[in-house]
């Protein structure tokens, strides 16, 4: 990926309260959807 997407993507990415949660959440290790929907306090379907 060419270096100014690769920063536009993160860019978006970052910009949500909740991408930016997830992003952290897996930053460590692989998670179950119903594992990132607790830690973002949000329903499985609406993550």
């Amino acid at each position: 990926m060419p270096p100014h997407m690769y920063r536009q993507v993160l860019h978006k990415a970052l910009a949500s309260e909740v991408r930016r949660q997830i992003l952290l959440a897996l930053r460590d290790k692989p998670l179950y959807l119903s594992e990132i929907s607790q830690i973002v306090g949000k329903k499985p379907q609406t993550v």
